[in-house]
């Protein structure tokens, strides 16, 4: 048997309850414990019983889940107020957090089959650990990336409003990975806030979110025009912004097309 260390992070659906958000991180950990139980990675493979590698697997990934969940928004906080990017700080939380974990692991392991450690030396189990936990805080990632707000665990250290542009003056919202740039008729800025809260802290509410990066102000808009498959928006001051297939019809029904 040899180590590994899980690190799913809870995805976080918009309006969403708490409840809801550990069912989603449960219910991921668990398709994750039982497919690894069942191919047994590592070696892992000749510990015997199958239903015995899954409870495994299983229980520690939740375990490990839990632990990156309280640990990766923390440091998100800490990070995104002294301006390091995600790039930086994620790899050495990674890395950080996968000690514990390999550690829980570990005890876990040599309980269920005590002859682990005659085999397989605390450096190799620690980076098998890391591995599975590089892997997973990826994947999550990289969720949260394709699906906008879906899956981050960044929480905002954004102020509301009065720290950022007059709401009247805003033309647009762009997100930029875990910012929103402001567009306003002087320039724009980067502001680290979710994008839902930036619609509602720096607008007055009169526009769409036409794209899941973009929301645009009525008022701001010039046109509407076709392009190649899609459709853009003219906004005055010369910005330009896409409009996803879905919020299409969205479009039709408050009258800009």
């Amino acid at each position: 048997m040899q180590g590994y260390g899980p690190a799913m992070i809870g995805l976080r659906l918009p309006s969403s309850p708490g409840l809801k958000r550990l069912l989603v991180m449960v219910a991921l950990t668990t398709v994750v414990g039982v497919f690894l139980g069942l191919v047994g990675p590592f070696g892992s493979y000749n510990n015997g019983s199958a239903l015995v590698r899954i409870a495994y697997f299983t229980g520690t990934f939740w375990i490990a889940s839990l632990m990156y969940a309280v640990a990766l928004p923390a440091v998100a906080r800490a990070a995104g107020g002294a301006g390091i990017p995600a790039w930086l700080w994620v790899p050495v939380a990674t890395a950080v957090v996968a000690a514990p974990v390999a550690a829980v692991s570990r005890v876990a392991a040599t309980a269920l089959w005590p002859w682990v450690d005659q085999y397989v030396g605390l450096g190799v189990w620690y980076l098998q650990s890391l591995t599975l936990s590089a892997a997973a805080v990826g994947a999550a990632l990289l969720i949260r990336r394709t699906f906008g707000e879906t899956d981050a665990p960044v929480p905002s250290t954004a102020a509301p409003a009065p720290r950022g542009p007059s709401r009247a003056d805003v033309l647009c919202l762009q997100m930029e990975d875990h910012y929103v740039r402001v567009h306003t008729p002087s320039g724009s800025e980067l502001i680290l806030m979710p994008m839902a809260q930036a619609i509602t802290d720096l607008t007055q509410g009169e526009g769409l979110r036409v794209h899941r990066s973009w929301w645009v102000a009525r008022r701001a808009v010039e046109a509407v025009v076709p392009a190649g498959r899609g459709w853009r928006i003219r906004l005055r001051g010369g910005l330009e912004a896409p409009v996803s297939r879905a919020r299409i019809a969205d479009l039709r029904q408050a009258g800009w097309v």
